[in-house]
């Protein structure tokens, strides 16, 4: 079988070409399979079990909820209540699904309100394994907060009761964003990294862009858990009056940041026109949508625009160039936010000559992955194969599509092969999953 890989790409030395080409690309483009495990605006006001948040330790002292937080280009900013830190009692949770291996990202908007000095500091919101909604004792990705003698404030991070704390220093009574990266191991003998940034003003909208973190750990293993399940608030004795609002936790960079999720955007050659479709949820604070083409994949121009719905649940949206360009397009969403910041989908790309062969891109790939081939007919399908050629993944080919889109995300790390069955005609690639 490596043989048949190794001969494929030998004789096919152009399509390697597109394909790095297309790996470059990609790099500097977002993933729209993320997932987002949970967000918390504090859309409600007295105690957060009102928001369905658990108490799962303490017996006095509950939190409850003060004015929002507001951060600009963060567009859960501004949106319903905060969160009170000020006591030592009652902590609270809220699960999500369990998560055992990659990245995890925390975002949270911060505004430490202590009225006094020298605060020793503390966790007040971690990450880690809950086994129930009262049982919360397996911690990681801890968050603190400590205020000096003059007056400053610290912010730091660990996996574990004693924080590395941030060389800078922070002001009070002022909202700050920060991002905690956990990248989970497995097996759990491994380090967790861990990486913190805190932005006074602005946000990379992309992780490549952003600075060099505020604390990065890379020795640490979590003492109590491997896996995260639950994000906790916590109240503590030694730690600074908090005010936190905000709470995203997802698998990307851009979902921690931004609420828009696309789900889905691909682009279908029908009838001489290029249809773009794409899938949104949790629409906030979204203005609009620019469609953008470009002939190398470089320098882009608007080909038109759909307006936002603004829906917290599923949107489905469609647009159709109708004067493509001759051979290869590049296509890729600018998602305009009503603050005037955005993010960019991924690109895909469209052939408007038939393809003769089947093209595979980004490859390597790590969650979706965009396939070129002839023509389809009525019953043709793609079908992602192990080495020992058992159909792992199958989908249904529109019919006069040169080019469909597939989350690979459930593969395993390895190779694959690629199989376009086009009504009896059959083609073959190779796929490597990362």
């Amino acid at each position: 079988m490596n043989k048949i890989f190794f001969n494929y790409f030998v004789q096919n030395k152009t399509i390697m070409k597109k394909i790095f080409t297309l790996i470059f690309i990609y790099l500097f483009t977002q993933n729209v399979n993320a997932q987002l495990l949970l967000f918390e605006n504090f859309d409600f006001t007295g105690d957060l079990v009102l928001g369905s948040w658990d108490v799962h330790s303490g017996s006095s002292d509950p939190i409850s909820t003060t004015s929002g937080l507001t951060f600009p280009g963060y567009n859960f900013s501004g949106i319903g209540n905060a969160a009170n830190v000020i006591g030592a009692g009652f902590d609270y949770s809220k699960g999500f699904t369990l998560q055992s291996s990659g990245a995890v990202f925390l975002s949270v908007m911060v505004n430490v309100t202590e009225s006094g000095n020298n605060i020793t500091g503390s966790y007040f919101l971690h990450l880690g394994d809950r086994v129930s909604s009262t049982t919360f004792t397996s911690f990681c990705t801890r968050l603190f907060a400590k205020v000096d003698g003059s007056g400053n404030v610290n912010f730091g991070a660990s996996h574990s009761s004693t924080a590395t704390y941030a060389t800078g220093n922070f002001a009070k009574n002022t909202t700050y964003l920060i991002v905690l990266k956990t990248t989970l191991s497995n097996p759990a003998a491994d380090p967790d990294n861990l990486k913190m940034w805190v932005f006074p003003t602005s946000i990379p909208i992309a992780e490549i862009q952003a600075p060099t973190p505020d604390v990065e750990i890379t020795t640490q293993t979590a003492t109590s858990t491997n896996t995260i399940n639950a994000v906790g608030i916590r109240q503590s004795t030694n730690m600074p009056d908090v005010v936190v609002d905000g709470i995203r936790v997802s698998t990307t960079w851009d979902e921690a940041l931004l609420p828009l999720n696309l789900s889905q955007f691909s682009a279908s050659l029908i009838n001489n026109s290029v249809k773009i479709n794409w899938n949104t949820y949790n629409e906030v604070n979204v203005n609009n949508f620019l469609i953008e083409r470009s002939a190398d994949g470089r320098n882009f121009a608007s080909v038109g625009s759909e307006n936002a719905r603004n829906t917290v649940g599923n949107n489905s949206y469609s647009f159709t160039d109708i004067k493509p360009l001759s051979g290869v397009s590049y296509y890729r969403l600018k998602m305009m936010d009503k603050d005037g910041s955005y993010k960019y989908s991924q690109i895909v790309v469209i052939n408007n000559k038939a393809a003769l062969s089947v093209e595979v891109f980004p490859n390597p790939v790590v969650n979706s992955v965009t396939i070129s081939h002839p023509k389809g007919l009525s019953g043709a399908v793609i079908r992602i194969l192990s080495p020992m050629g058992n159909t792992l993944q199958s989908i249904p080919v529109q019919v006069g599509s040169v080019q469909t889109g597939m989350d690979v995300s459930n593969l395993q790390k390895g190779n694959y092969i690629v199989v376009f069955d086009n009504n009896g005609e059959r083609r073959t690639s190779k796929i490597i999953k990362q």
